[in-house]
């Protein structure tokens, strides 16, 4: 299985993946959309999304490297944070 099989199969069977940075881990809830080819959607806490898929200058593996799956703790923090964001302000 390679590592880009290894991702989607997690996004796939939980939903959740994670990538550490400097500031710790960044959670995002994620999706695999497989309609015209293979694309990755992945949403952090906030509602700020970003979809990855392979283009001629980068591969999906290479723009994916350095996700993995997000432990039950970071579901769990994300889920609260998700839980206590703001509606947007012309919500009445």
């Amino acid at each position: 299985m390679t590592e880009l099989d290894r991702i989607l199969s997690v996004i796939r069977t939980t939903g959740f993946v994670a990538r550490d940075g400097r500031d710790g881990a960044n959670v995002y809830r994620a999706g695999v959309y497989t309609l015209y080819g293979t694309s990755v959607t992945v949403t952090a806490w906030d509602g700020i999304s970003h979809s990855y898929e392979a283009t001629v200058w980068r591969t999906l593996d290479q723009q994916l490297a350095g996700f993995r799956q997000a432990t039950t703790e970071e579901v769990t923090e994300f889920k609260r944070l998700e839980a206590r964001r703001p509606a947007p302000s012309n919500w009445d």
